[in-house]
């Protein structure tokens, strides 16, 4: 045995969608691996993949959302617990509390860690006393880390420029990787009718309510005959969501057609012409890595995290964050392109994603980086 790694994020049903390929890495490259993280939107299948993996699962108990002085110490002293117990070589954080809490902990105990930046969030990028803390925080729990890596330039820009990284721990991962055979789907009839579908974490932040104006001005004014489709989770530990209710009145008023919530998003892509993301930042969509592998054009916002998987004219439209013209106009792009335009489209797009992001090159990135810091004193 090489050593014994450590993946610890918010929940594990992030862990097991998202690292999945890098864990199966780490065990054949001879590591005993075990992951950390909550039991939250849980489901049998999800379970039995985890069982699947014939790994050590640790739960722990996390409050994604809420600010509770008390529940965060809590959390702090499980994973504290846990690592003093465990002694593991190195650690892998994920998100912002595990990058944060786990991190201090690690610290406290000298254990090595390795931190990836997923995405900054709303709650670092305000200017109040919240986003200070966080800031603050973040400086402190990466100081003695051996690897920060982020998902994007512009995320990697924001924490140097603010000092709460040094240069040399700064390092680049194109996403959580992709499992391109796994997210590959026979070539789809495009009809005359194009599908548009809004997938993921339903929240503001997403742009689920531009989405959703943008449909209400087209079917207005140009009478566009399209079909628009909405599909996540509705995620009620996010201060950014938007709650059940408010979608099944736009149901009602046939706005969108819902089609719930699923464990294997190629249910969905099935289902639709065009992927559409309108969101204000990610660190890199995993949503529009699944898309693009699986040939789907794309919509979404000329902003951190989406302008990095989507080239205007290439493999999809890329339009203005918060601007429903904006976006409009990139809808009316793909309505009015030809079928083997769009394909053609699609086709780019997962051939980006085996060039550049597949699950390959993110595992040997971490492999890379593990290697070298386990190797240190």
């Amino acid at each position: 045995m090489k050593g014994k790694i450590f993946l610890c994020s918010n929940i594990l049903w992030a862990v097991i969608n998202f690292r999945k390929e890098l864990i199966i890495a780490l065990t054949e490259a001879g590591y005993l691996v075990s992951v950390i993280g909550s039991d939250e939107s849980f489901s049998d299948s999800i379970s039995l993949e985890l069982e699947e993996l014939n790994i050590e699962i640790i739960r722990v108990p996390l409050n994604r959302s809420g600010r509770n002085f008390l529940q965060e110490f809590v959390y702090f002293l499980r994973l504290l617990r846990i690592f003093r117990l465990s002694e593991p070589d190195l650690v892998l954080f994920f998100s912002v509390k595990p990058n944060i809490y786990g991190s201090i902990a690690c610290r406290i105990l000298k254990i090595k860690y390795i931190n990836t930046i997923n995405g900054l969030g709303s709650g670092i990028i305000h200017n109040n006393l919240t986003s200070w803390l966080i800031r603050r925080l973040y400086s402190i729990s990466l100081k003695a880390s051996c690897k920060v890596l982020f998902q994007n330039n512009d995320d990697k820009a924001y924490f140097l420029e603010r000092k709460l990284i040094m240069a040399e721990k700064a390092g680049y991962v194109p996403g959580s990787g992709i499992n391109t055979e796994k997210y590959n789907m026979p070539v789809k009839r495009i009809s005359e009718k194009r599908t548009f579908l809004f997938a993921g974490r339903i929240l503001k932040d997403k742009g689920i309510y531009e989405y959703i104006e943008a449909i209400k001005v087209l079917k207005r004014e140009s009478n566009v005959d399209a079909e628009f489709l909405l599909g996540g989770i509705i995620d009620k530990s996010n201060p950014s969501s938007v709650s059940f209710d408010e979608i099944k009145q736009w149901e009602s008023m046939n706005i969108i057609g819902f089609l719930g919530k699923t464990d294997n998003i190629k249910d969905f892509f099935e289902k639709a012409d065009i992927i559409i993301l309108p969101s204000y930042r990610e660190g890199l969509s995993r949503l529009l890595l699944e898309a693009a592998s699986c040939g789907k054009p794309i919509i979404t916002t000329d902003v951190p995290g989406c302008k990095d998987l989507v080239k205007d004219g290439f493999n999809g439209f890329l339009c203005e964050p918060k601007d429903v013209k904006s976006l409009m106009g990139a809808m009316g792009k793909a309505i009015n392109a030809s079928a083997s335009e769009l394909l053609k489209l699609g086709a780019n797009g997962r051939n980006l994603v085996k060039d550049k992001f597949s699950d390959k090159i993110v595992s040997q990135v971490y492999l890379d980086q593990i290697k070298e810091c386990l190797k240190r004193n």
